[in-house]
C-alpha cells in the first residue's frame, strides 16, 4: 500500500470556526484572542472539548461544537476506509470507526505558543504536535507476515488463519462473489479490531512544529486558512506507513 494523503477538511471549517470582531468586544483581535482561538479549535476538533469562553468567542453553542467534533470523526473514519480499501463505510461500520477515532484522538498532543501579530489582519501562531503512531504499530503487525514472525494480534491471527490457504482458482463465479463479499466483511472487522488492539500501545513520534495563521477576511471575519488547518491536521495522526 502506498503512502496516503488525507482529503481536505474544508467542510469541517465551514461548520463554524470563525470569530467576528464583535465577539472580541469590537476592539479587534488581540494576540491573546488569537492564541485562545487556535487552542480552542484544536481542543474542539481532536479532544471534543470546548469551554464557555471559546464558544462565546466563536458565537457558537456546545451542541454546534459537538457537531463539528462529530463531523471531524466522520471525515477521519471515511479516510480510514480509503486508506485500508474498505468500500462500505456506512451504518454500524461508520459508527464503529468513528468511535475508534474518538479513542485515538484522545491521545492527541499539541501545544500552542502565544500568537505573534504580523499586521492588522494577520497573526502567526506556532503549534507543536507529537504525531500519534498507532498506524505504525498496525503496519508492524502486517510486516510480520513477510518475515514469518509470530503474529501478536488476535484479530490478525484469526483473519490470517481463515484466508491464508484459500484457493480461488477453481471457484465458480458465484462462489468467488460470495468469497469476495465475506472477505470484505472480515477485512473490515479485522482492521477495526487490529487498530483497537494497538491503541493502548500507541505513543507519539518526534514533535514537529508548524506555523499557522489567524487571518481576517474582507468581511472582517477571523479564521484559520483552509490550507493551514489541513497541513496541521495531517500531523495529528501519522499516516506515513506502508503495508503489504
Amino acid at each position: 500500500m502506498n503512502r496516503f494523503w488525507k482529503r481536505t477538511l474544508a467542510a469541517v471549517l465551514a461548520l463554524g470556526m470563525a470569530v467576528s470582531l464583535t465577539a472580541c468586544g469590537g476592539g479587534g483581535l488581540s494576540s491573546f484572542d488569537a492564541t485562545k482561538y487556535v487552542q480552542g479549535i484544536l481542543d474542539e476538533n481532536y479532544l471534543g472539548k470546548f469551554d464557555d469562553d471559546f464558544l462565546e468567542m466563536v458565537d457558537s453553542t456546545a451542541s454546534e461544537a459537538e457537531e463539528i467534533y462529530t463531523h471531524n470523526l466522520e471525515v477521519e473514519a471515511d479516510y480510514f476506509g480509503q486508506v485500508f480499501e474498505i468500500d462500505d463505510m456506512s451504518g454500524d461500520t461508520l459508527d464503529a470507526t468513528m468511535e475508534l477515532y474518538r479513542k485515538i484522538y484522545a491521545n492527541s498532543k499539541f501545544t500552542v505558543d502565544p500568537a505573534t501579530k504580523v499586521d492588522d489582519s494577520t497573526f502567526s501562531v506556532k503549534v507543536t504536535i507529537e504525531p500519534i503512531d498507532v498506524f505504525h504499530l498496525v503496519a508492524e503487525e502486517f510486516a510480520k507476515l513477510d518475515t514469518d514472525e509470530e503474529l501478536t494480534s488476535p484479530a490478525m491471527k484469526e483473519f490470517s488463519e481463515k484466508y491464508v490457504d484459500i484457493d480461488v482458482t477453481n471457484m465458480t463465479d458465484e462462489q468467488y462473489e460470495t468469497y469476495l463479499a465475506d472477505f470484505e466483511v472480515d477485512w473490515t472487522k479485522m482492521m477495526l479490531a487490529l487498530t483497537e488492539e494497538k491503541i493502548p500501545e500507541a505513543g507519539h513520534l518526534e514533535a514537529k512544529s508548524i506555523l499557522i495563521q489567524v487571518a481576517k477576511d474582507e468581511d472582517g471575519i477571523w479564521g484559520i486558512p483552509d490550507d493551514d488547518f489541513n497541513n496541521l491536521d495531517m500531523m495529528i495522526i501519522d499516516y506515513n506507513f506502508s503495508i503489504s
